[in-house]
């Protein structure tokens, strides 16, 4: 089957980052042959496990607001989508950092007033060649850490793709 790199995941989380930002044209958008192959879980007769496209998929979905909202002034090379969640009480900012270095992000872009901490959920590896396979499952892994804002921005880790969860005031 096909083999999946950080750097592929990445750029799954970007692909999801435009369908978000273009959900005025796209009602829906599936993910095809699922399993084995070219899918994003990969199993033996015994095991299971996610390739780092799966585990995109699957934080992006639980984690990911269901409302897009327009942002303008992003910095490149990020690529970043927000969304508010179905309930209105929380945005989501989603970074995909596909460089190898840091980036500090100032959020001075968006116009909702947000708590200073919020929770993060980073998908990232060693490296963006790295891949999950039977006996290393978790090189492509998801870190998930509360955080606070220092002078309005974040840090935003390299090689990653990550959710940030704000509550609104």
């Amino acid at each position: 089957g096909t083999r999946y790199f950080l750097r592929d995941a990445l750029g799954i989380a970007a692909g999801l980052n435009e369908f978000s930002r273009q959900s005025d044209m796209y009602y829906m958008a599936n993910y095809a042959q699922t399993v084995n192959v070219i899918g994003a879980i990969k199993t033996t007769q015994t095991d299971s496990w996610l390739e780092g496209t799966g585990l995109v998929l699957k934080i992006y979905r639980k984690e990911f607001g269901a409302r897009p909202i327009a942002i303008t002034g992003t910095p490149e090379p990020l690529d970043i989508a927000a969304t508010l969640t179905e309930d209105g009480e929380y945005l989501t900012l989603s970074v995909v950092n596909a460089t190898h270095k840091e980036y500090e992000l100032n959020l001075d872009f968006l116009e909702q007033k947000i708590a200073q901490q919020g929770q993060a959920f980073i998908i990232t590896g060693e490296n963006d060649m790295v891949y999950n396979d039977v006996e290393n499952k978790e090189r492509i892994y998801l870190l998930e850490d509360a955080f606070t804002l220092q002078d309005n921005a974040l840090r935003v880790r390299k090689e990653s793709a990550g959710i940030y969860k704000f509550k609104l005031n």
